[in-house]
């Protein structure tokens, strides 16, 4: 019965992306060779391009730096989130800005520049050069975010897939989705009656999705690590519940804190009802107003679990008085050369942890664990001195084993 309600409740909710446009555009042609629309009928990614590129321009002549990301406010809904590179620009157009979008903005750009090297100083576009790369970012958008109770809502049955696919097996599998899926239904309920492989079906799903034949609800798993976005907290808890929310969603909201997997807080709640509350979530996932946190704080919080492993162990070896004071050591040796060292933290237990504003880029987070995993490199030495190199390898060798296949499931490139 709540499965039901929480159906009918979500599939009233406006869905879909909270993306609207991806571009690259090329700084030197002012040119967009690459661009996708997650909602139809969208701007002209050629005329944004130009638009943007003179932007730039005025932004380094007056700033006098290169900015490495920043946004514009386009319109009444719309963000542009800018990530540039050495020569190309990944732009994304956004309904709110999270650093979810920023974060895959950003290794999808990298990745084009990488692959494309030849089309620096090229101002032709053939869309065909695409085709592997388009399914790069299709996976990088959406493969993640595809789970058991990810939840149709709409289905565009009477469009022709002729020239849509070039493939007539794709084509066939296409329409098969097209034909079998019902609003309200969930990918795991279509696997079933299907009976195909639910990772098979994602992939043929995500294609759908990819070319707005079909529209879907982004509906969290229980191990995912969420965050509210920036500006969304004042919006969901406000007395007016403009959402309509649950008490039961509203006390996991005020608990998100871009840590604790979904199940964690469920637990320290006891709630009587997640199934109901996942749905709700996914609304909100959906549209931007709540994210899965990004692959750089996914990889900062392994950083933080060996740097918690390290000094937990050594204190049970050589007292927590001598490890604390070998931590400090190292964080004043090292506060120079990684300013973001002054962000780290112990609990009582002695677990590592780095202080985070809400702001902090997904650039911001990279350099961040980078300072962490100097930290732990030092730290092991240190500890190495007092009981033994031998000693210290094989602690840090069964830290890493431990940490590394508590984080392997969030760390995982799905786009790959």
């Amino acid at each position: 019965m709540v499965y039901v309600k929480a159906q009918e409740l979500v599939a009233r909710r406006t869905s879909g992306f909270n993306e609207q446009i991806m571009f690259i555009f090329n700084k030197y042609s002012g040119m967009a060779p690459y661009s996708h629309e997650f909602i139809e009928g969208m701007q002209d990614p050629q005329m944004l391009s130009g638009f943007l590129s003179a932007m730039q321009s005025f932004v380094a002549e007056v700033a006098g730096i290169k900015q490495r990301g920043w946004k514009i406010i386009y319109g009444q809904d719309t963000t542009l989130l800018v990530e540039p590179a050495n020569w190309a620009i990944g732009v994304l157009a956004v309904t709110r800005e999270t650093n979810e979008a920023r974060s895959k903005l950003r290794s999808i750009v990298l990745e084009f520049e990488d692959t494309f090297q030849f089309l620096r100083d090229e101002d032709t576009i053939d869309g065909s050069l695409f085709d592997d790369f388009d399914n790069f970012v299709r996976r990088t958008f959406l493969v993640d975010r595809l789970t058991k109770r990810t939840m149709i809502v709409d289905v565009k049955r009477n469009i022709s897939l002729h020239d849509m696919f070039k493939s007539v097996k794709m084509k066939f599998e296409i329409a098969r989705i097209i034909k079998s899926a019902r609003e309200g239904q969930t990918l795991f309920e279509l696997a079933n009656e299907l009976n195909v492989n639910f990772d098979d079906l994602v992939n043929i799903v995500s294609i759908a999705i990819w070319n707005n034949l079909i529209n879907v609800v982004f509906v969290p798993d229980e191990n995912d690590i969420l965050s509210l976005s920036p500006g969304s907290l004042g919006f969901l808890l406000s007395i007016e519940n403009p959402e309509s929310l649950s008490i039961e969603t509203i006390r996991t909201i005020s608990r998100l804190d871009g840590r604790a997997p979904l199940y964690k807080i469920f637990e320290t709640l006891k709630l009587d009802y997640p199934e109901f509350i996942i749905y709700e979530l996914g609304s909100l996932l959906s549209r931007g107003y709540i994210q899965k946190v990004s692959i750089e704080k996914r990889l900062l919080l392994a950083s933080e679990c060996i740097l918690t492993g390290v000094i937990q162990s050594s204190a049970s070896k050589i007292g927590q008085e001598q490890t604390m004071r070998i931590l400090q050591r190292a964080i004043i040796e090292n506060i120079d050369r990684h300013p973001w060292l002054s962000r780290v933290f112990l609990k009582r237990d002695l677990s590592a942890y780095v202080a985070l504003d809400v702001l902090i880029t997904p650039r911001e987070m990279s350099q961040i664990g980078d300072s962490i995993d100097h930290l732990i490199d030092n730290v092991s030495v240190m500890i190495g001195e007092v009981i033994g190199k031998k000693s210290m390898q094989a602690m840090l060798t069964r830290v890493k084993n431990t940490c590394n296949e508590k984080w392997k499931p969030y760390i995982i490139d799905s786009s790959l």
